[in-house]
């Protein structure tokens, strides 16, 4: 069985409450997890292992404490002490336990639950209340719609995601076999496009610049999507192969996107697409061509002016 966000919330309100009383949540898990209520009704997910865990650090509407039982068994425990925070709680939790799920019960599946916290915690961390800033969502709609269109177009769906390297910090948001691919996403009447370094177009490997036209619509727009409804569409795709699947929801989190309420309600539409060239030609700011002493530069391109490296 898969532990959904939807599903785990309706498992956790089917429980009659009562203080310290848990119940194992997936018995075909290799772990055991278990959720429950403590004190003035608060939810707690608790990981039973034969290891003790390191200290993890708490924040204001998650307390994460460890201690041992009597049966010589540790337990890590995941409280919720801030009921306005359970949207972002009730993800973390099934994040936890879905991706975990691969792990065995040992040292190194705990190290791992461990790891992946620690990751949730730095997201909540930057971003107070899980929501990444507009910029970003438009940046990352631009990369899943891509993704989208190579996965469609019979792509392997692992190497899809594999391929998809903006998360990581990469110079080009793709790399596959043909070449990069670099994505921008700019308003439906931009004239220019921002490149944000010097790495950006340099590369031995050929090399597409992709431009996406995007703006804001209303939610009765036909040809309106969130950016939910967009990841939603690529996780159908990737339904069928779990490891692409947990890879692409690896990803996701490392961008810092937790799967919100906040993402279904900003509607988009989608203008016309261009892709362009980049070879030798093209007109480009790297290090090859710029003075020693420049080290770093961002820089705009007159969306008009690259016409003649146009693909489509």
């Amino acid at each position: 069985m898969t532990i959904t966000n939807e599903t785990l919330l309706q498992k956790w309100n089917a429980l009659t409450y009562n203080a310290n009383a848990f119940v194992r949540i997936d018995a075909s898990h290799s772990l055991e997890w278990y959720i429950g209520y403590e004190n003035i009704n608060q939810k707690v997910l608790l990981l039973v292992a034969e290891y003790e865990s390191d200290t993890l650090p708490s924040s204001k509407s998650i307390q994460v404490s460890s201690g041992k039982r009597v049966d010589g068994n540790w337990v890590l425990s995941f409280k919720l002490i801030r009921a306005e925070q359970e949207d972002v709680f009730i993800r973390l939790c099934s994040d936890l336990i879905e991706s975990s799920r691969n792990q065995q019960n040992n040292l190194s599946g705990l190290e791992f639950v461990i790891s992946r916290y620690n990751q949730w915690a730095k997201l909540m961390e930057i971003y107070k209340t899980g929501v990444l800033s507009e910029s970003i969502q438009k940046g990352l709609i631009g990369e899943l719609y891509y993704l989208k269109e190579v996965i469609e177009g019979g792509m392997s769906l692992g190497v899809a995601v594999n391929g998809w390297l903006g998360p990581e910090k990469a110079d080009q948001d793709f790399i596959f076999s043909d070449g990069w691919h670099e994505i921008k996403v700019v308003g439906l009447s931009s004239n220019v496009v921002t490149i944000s370094s010097l790495e950006q177009f340099d590369s031995t490997l050929p090399g597409e610049l992709i431009i996406y036209f995007l703006d804001k619509t209303a939610h009765y727009d036909i040809n309106g999507f969130t950016l939910h409804s967009l990841i939603s569409e690529i996780w159908e795709c990737l339904s069928s192969h779990r490891e692409a699947f947990n890879n692409f929801n690896e990803k996701l989190l490392q961008i810092g996107y937790i799967d919100l309420p906040e993402y279904q309600k900003q509607f988009y539409r989608l203008g016309k697409v261009c892709k362009y060239e980049v070879d030798d030609k093209f007109p480009k700011l790297v290090k090859g061509n710029v003075p020693n002493q420049i080290v770093s530069a961002g820089y705009q391109l007159s969306i008009q002016a690259i016409e003649p490296w146009k693909v489509v």
